[in-house]
């Protein structure tokens, strides 16, 4: 445990009056040279802290005080510690003190541990909320596309309501492709990976992200030529570019531009992804990132 003395001056100056051995290795530092010293100068970041009135208080009034977790870093000096001050005698303080450095790393790790468990707790029930209501769905839409089948069929082809039967299908067929992509998400329903044309799947997906996302944000693609070849599930990337559009657009409540970009790229070291051919999709906007508080 370290130990430091301190001695109230003049009424106002609070100097370093001694060590202890511990002090020396729990600081790593010789604190020969720092006794005699104001507060303040032994210990620059504490000056921007409130421990010097602490002390000065305890010094002239007595009594204690406690500080859990007191982060300290200067160019010598890094790491979490637990204080203890009392008042010695008249104008004189003693501070105890352990770093709880790992302590404190520990704690915080746990805490994301028990953070990222909740947010895994979220999304189950999130996935498992999505998978009753597509199934739900998907038994409204089998019944509206049968009907809408068989008005079809019973239309000649100059009939002016067959469009519009076209149209009720064609809004039935995207919300089948809605439906498989909450069972997806769900886990209710297998991926389907197939080789695509990735410029095909953005270029379709601004289509219609564009009377999404308003007047006021404009959307811009820049397409490689000679892209290659992707294995992808085709409703997963566009739920993907939907969702991405989506919180854009809230981002920029005044307006702004998002950009989907595709690129090939060839990979030569060994990182997070082995070395080979990939093709890289890049979605960015110009609003504002998410504080703590939006991403909880």
């Amino acid at each position: 445990m370290g130990i430091h003395l301190y001695r109230l001056e003049d009424g106002e100056r609070l100097v370093l009056t001694g060590a202890n051995p511990a002090a020396d290795r729990i600081l790593g530092i010789d604190h020969g040279p720092l006794l005699g010293r104001e507060i303040e100068a032994a210990f620059p970041p504490l000056a921007m802290t409130d421990v010097p009135e602490h002390y000065r208080r305890i010094c002239a009034e007595g009594g204690g005080w406690n500080r859990e977790q007191l982060h300290y870093e200067d160019g010598k000096v890094r790491g979490v510690f637990q204080v203890h001050a009392f008042q010695t005698d008249p104008g004189g303080l003693a501070t105890l003190f352990l770093d709880a450095t790992e302590r404190h790393r520990e704690e915080e790790a746990r805490r994301q541990l028990e953070e990222q468990l909740r947010q895994s707790q979220k999304l189950e029930a999130v996935g498992r909320l999505a998978g009753g209501v597509a199934h739900d769905f998907n038994n409204l839409l089998m019944v509206i596309t049968g009907h809408g089948e068989l008005l079809r069929r019973g239309l000649e082809g100059e009939d002016p309501r067959l469009r519009k039967v076209q149209h009720m299908m064609s809004a039935a067929d995207r919300a089948s492709r809605l439906v498989r992509q909450l069972l997806a998400f769900s886990r209710s329903q297998a991926l389907d990976p197939r080789v695509v044309d990735l410029n095909r799947l953005v270029t379709d997906a601004a289509h219609m992200l564009r009377p999404v996302l308003g007047s006021d944000v404009s959307l811009t693609t820049d397409l490689a030529g000679n892209l290659g070849r992707v294995q992808v599930d085709p409703s997963q990337v566009e739920q993907v570019l939907m969702n991405l559009a989506v919180n854009a657009r809230d981002a920029m409540p005044v307006g702004g531009t998002l950009s989907f970009k595709t690129a090939n790229r060839r990979i030569e070291t060994p990182g997070p992804v082995p070395p080979g051919d990939y093709v890289v999709l890049t979605v960015r906007d110009t609003g504002a990132g998410m504080d703590a508080g939006t991403r909880s």
